[in-house]
């Protein structure tokens, strides 16, 4: 059956039969039409050697800023068509619903108006400068837990299967989609590995239908990766108008034959509609290495801009000669595994232009004695222990059962007569040398599970470790044995999720371990030594894994508290992809979080320490207080039971949730503070055309130039059922000292619609609307509230604004 032609074929008359056939097979040239080469890039161009390893999308979010993420945009483009790229899988539009999920960093937050804001000014720098924007990953692709399934590759099995509402999916997930493509013009759309509703994305009518029949949006629609197509031919009578990345995938001549000619004229029509739109250039041989100096200082500006300081007790941030004369850094010893993500969102670092922090900070504090201490190796993988192992393996498929004896802890390869999917019991009966805390450090491909003394201690996923570029992902434990009293060590292993593709990815254990040493005391030295203590930790996240706990890994925490409780005045630098819970946040002065850095690193941090440049990043999501209050904290909502999550927390993603349920964060949505003092004015509202215009002055009473992000929250009647508030505009300004800031902004009605499925239409509920102007979703400054006759008539019926003199930018609690 035809899809609805609603949307115009007609630039698809030029084109012969063949050549609408060649490009149903993704053979662009073949139709005489430029090829698309595809690169991924949601934080820089990864596989491209020299490229500008950017900080993670989550930073640019964090901004708040649209001109800056227009302009990360442009690089984008430059350094892609420098590697001979004019197509690009960025922006990551996938909603961070999922406090664990593995690839929160590479996409724009919880919210689904500020994602598609951000979203959308890249998307504008890429096209514009001759590359096509592909942003992913469509739809409800929200963690990576059986994202692809498992198994091997011939055996793999159905991937996990999302149940959401159809206002749900609309509105948050599909949502900043709409924004990015019907708003912004994005030329194409990547369709995501997982199941909704029990269909695949890739594959289903009624999912791909939100595109094109409710949006009447007609660009390409290309499916991610290997996995996300199961049915080819079900696929593309579906409406995916590419069978993949490069190449026919498993479409074959005979398939395209058989669709009818309408729907073999869409599929032109919608690759020629993007062209037109996006304009990609015809790329020319690659210039690599790459060294893109605008880029990179684009990195350290977007690291600036997007790093959020959370707390800073008694503004002891930035700091200065008067009250600083001596540092100590007794944190992680090397940090470059917290600088970029793992996958596809990884860039390879050119470790000429990673500066030491040390190196960094001398620029701006002069002969500052500063003292590096290495108190923790950080998330990494450990020396590989050595002894006597004894392993069980079996092949999964035939139930066969081999016992090998190891020398070491190590099981890369299956034996000779185990298949490619298979399992295995290692163990080791470990007597330690000395009384002492002992560091252990999983690294695997597949499922795995760590056992001390039957005691479980660690488990997780992974697909791949590492997966392609970035990182490697290991499960860290620390635990305190007596020395001279045996314990005994095991892991269960199965290749389950992991992904084999020799020799880049494949599956694999090994269990690393360090003993006792003097790094704790040496970095507790340093720290009581110094005037101030800079504790830089992290974790490592990305594509193919979840994130196993929120707390940083290893011995982190322990680090932490000795350092700080050594020194006051300890200022915790946190990286990683997405939130960290910080059990220890009470003993700290300031905390200031940096995402994925990036390469510019050392030189953000150094002037952020320094005050030459402000921390300017507000919480693009919530931080929780434990891993026991976040909206998903049940198996049905993650990470599923049998391969099926329920996505019943609906509209309650983020912030609405804690709103909705009365439940403190650590730290709230759009939190972040900053090196100066804000008030702000009543707010005065209009309506002009059935729109909803606003205004507010902020005024920086602060002794210094500062950053100021105001956000528009709107609560909307009950009948609307929607959260207690959303998100529904922002900006983002420096105010000089004493200077006033007008903040406008304007909500079309349709923003504050609701979505009837029963109707399969957005209405406006009549009713009163609230309208508040904060400096964070809990930081409210200025209220008012409209009275909303029906969809087309409006009336302003209160305007009761509160006028708030004291401003969040220099508060200390992080409320």
């Amino acid at each position: 059956m035809p899809r609805p032609a609603q949307h115009s074929a007609a630039t698809t008359v030029e084109l012969s039969h063949d050549q609408k056939v060649a490009i149903a097979l993704h053979d662009l040239s073949a139709a005489g039409l430029p090829d698309l080469v595809y690169a991924d890039g949601p934080n820089g161009v990864r596989g491209s050697k020299g490229a500008t390893a950017f900080p993670s999308g989550l930073a640019v979010a964090s901004s708040f800023d649209r001109p800056l993420a227009l302009r990360y945009g442009d690089a984008l483009a430059r350094e892609c068509l420098a590697a001979g790229r004019n197509a690009l899988l960025a922006p990551g539009l996938d909603i961070a619903r999922v406090p664990w999920a593995g690839r929160t960093g590479e996409a724009l937050g919880e919210d689904p108006f500020l994602v598609g804001e951000i979203g959308g000014p890249i998307v504008e720098g890429l096209q514009r400068s001759g590359v096509m924007a592909v942003p992913k990953h469509f739809v409800a692709n929200n963690f990576e837990f059986l994202r692809t399934g498992k198994g091997s590759l011939p055996r793999r099995s159905d991937a996990v299967d999302v149940h959401i509402s159809q206002r749900a999916l609309r509105e948050i997930y599909a949502e900043p989609f709409r924004r990015v493509l019907t708003k912004y013009g994005a030329g194409a759309v990547l369709s995501s590995y997982n199941r909704l509703n029990g269909e695949y994305v890739s594959e289903s009518r009624e999912v791909l239908g939100i595109l094109r029949d409710e949006w009447a949006w007609e660009g390409v629609i290309v499916p991610d990766f290997l996995f996300a197509v199961r049915d080819d031919m079900k696929a593309m009578q579906a409406g995916l108008d590419l069978p993949g990345l490069g190449g026919a995938a498993g479409r074959t001549k005979d398939m395209v034959q058989a669709l009818v000619g309408e729907e073999l004229d869409l599929i032109s029509g919608h690759l020629l509609w993007s062209l037109a739109k996006a304009n990609p250039a015809v790329v020319q041989d690659s210039i690599e290495p790459l060294n893109d100096e605008l880029s990179q200082d684009l990195a350290q500006e977007i690291l600036e801009s997007g790093s959020v300081l959370l707390k800073n007790v008694g503004n002891l941030l930035p700091l200065t000669p008067e009250t600083t004369s001596s540092l100590a850094l007794p944190g992680i010893a090397d940090p470059a595994h917290l600088l970029v993500m793992g996958g596809s969102a990884a860039v390879t670092l050119s470790p000429a232009r990673v500066t030491p922090l040390a190196e960094a900070l001398r620029v701006h504090f002069g002969d500052m004695p500063v003292r590096v201490v290495g108190g923790t190796l950080g998330d990494v993988p450990l020396p590989t222990a050595e002894g006597r192992v004894h392993a069980t393996v079996r092949d999964d498929v035939t139930g066969q059962e081999l016992e090998l004896s190891l020398d070491e802890f190590a099981l890369l390869d299956p034996p000779e007569g185990i298949g490619p999917d298979w399992s295995a019991t290692l163990l080791w009966r470990f007597t330690p040398p000395q009384t002492g805390s002992y560091r252990l450090a999983l690294t695997f491909a597949g499922e795995g599970e760590l056992f001390i003394n039957e005691e479980k201690v660690a488990a997780g996923f992974r697909e791949a470790s590492p997966m392609f570029h970035g990182p490697e992902y290991p499960l860290q434990a620390v635990v305190t044995w007596k020395g001279g009293e045996e314990v005994v060590i095991r892991a269960e292993y199965q290749t389950g999720p992991a992904i084999t593709m020799p020799p880049v990815v494949l599956p694999g254990i090994r269990l690393g371990i360090t003993g006792p040493d003097q790094a704790l005391d040496d970095a507790v030295d340093a720290a009581r030594a110094a005037d101030v203590a800079v504790v830089v930790v992290g974790r490592v996240t990305g594509e193919a894994m979840d994130a196993d706990s929120l707390h940083l890994p290893g011995d982190q925490e322990a680090l932490v508290r000795a350092v700080a409780a050594a020194n006051p005045r300890t200022v915790v630098v946190t990286c990683g992809s997405g939130p960290v819970v910080m059990p220890w946040l009470d003993d700290v002065a300031a905390v200031l979080h940096m995402w994925n850095p990036g390469e510019r690193f050392a030189q953000a941090l150094a002037r952020l320490l320094a005050g030459k440049a402000e921390p300017g990043g507000r919480l693009p999501l919530t931080f929780p207080g434990s891993e026991d209050l976040t909206p998903v904290s049940s198996p049905e909502r993650y990470p599923g039971v049998d391969g099926t999550v329920h996505y019943d927390d609906e509209l309650l993603v983020g912030y609405r949730w804690y709103d909705a349920t009365g439940t403190a964060p650590a730290f709230a949505f759009g939190h972040g503070l900053g090196y100066t003092e804000f008030t702000s004015g009543p707010l005065a509202l209009e309506l002009i055309s059935g729109d909803l215009h606003g205004s507010v002055d902020v005024r920086n009473i602060g002794h210094r130039e500062g950053k100021v992000v105001p956000q528009v929250y709107v609560g909307c009647p009950v009948s609307a059922g929607h959260p207690p508030q959303m998100l529904k505009a922002f900006s983002a300004a420096m105010v000089k000292a004493g200077a006033n800031y007008r903040f406008s902004f304007a909500i079309p009605a349709d923003e504050l619609a609701a979505y009837d499925a029963g109707s399969g239409q957005s209405i406006l509920h009549p009713g009163t609307y609230k309208v508040s102007v904060g400096l964070s979703s809990r930081d409210i400054h200025a209220t008012a509230e409209i009275f909303i006759k029906d969809s087309l008539t409006a009336a302003l019926q209160t305007s009761t604004s509160s006028s708030t003199s004291a401003s969040s930018s220099p508060r200390t609690d992080g409320s």
